[in-house]
């Protein structure tokens, strides 16, 4: 076999899977869906809990409640549908809107409470908000201009 193969994990399925798995355990916002309470150190994808939320998510595939592309995917792909005409997406799984095409589309879709769980439990992963930041300038830097100018380039 050749080729480009990419692998499907949690990590870059999107939100979808993450949302759709809350109802059968807590799955935190971290890539590697690793959780840290108190200091412990676990991951959810080794209970019986997870094993239940995959078995759900398939018989999503299985019923052709979730198109099987969602596993491949990018987001500019999604965004392309997502900003198609006419509207060809009934559901998106996003934590933001803000890369649709305009104001009005994203005013097309309401916002969806994180599911519930059998006993009750509803809940969603905190992903603590940090600046995304890609270029840094020193308050050394003899001359911050050109460093700037070099950063700007770079994008």
């Amino acid at each position: 076999m050749t080729g480009t193969f990419r692998a499907i994990s949690p990590s870059n399925c999107g939100g979808w899977f993450h949302f759709l798995m809350t109802p059968f355990i807590y799955v935190s916002g971290n890539p590697n869906l690793i959780n840290v309470d108190n200091g412990t150190v676990s991951v959810p994808y080794n209970s019986e809990a997870w094993r239940s939320g995959l078995k759900y998510i398939c018989s999503l595939f299985a019923d052709g409640l979730l198109p099987i592309e969602n596993l491949t995917q990018d987001n500019n792909q999604v965004n392309t549908l997502c900003n198609s005409d006419p509207v060809r997406v009934g559901a998106l799984f996003r934590t933001s809107s803000s890369n649709m095409s305009s104001n009005q589309r994203q005013q097309d879709y309401d916002v969806a409470p994180p599911l519930i769980a059998a006993n009750g439990d509803q809940f969603s992963a905190y992903v603590k908000p940090s600046a995304d930041i890609a270029f840094m300038i020193s308050a050394n830097c003899k001359n911050p201009e050109a460093a700037f100018k070099v950063g700007d380039y770079l994008k």
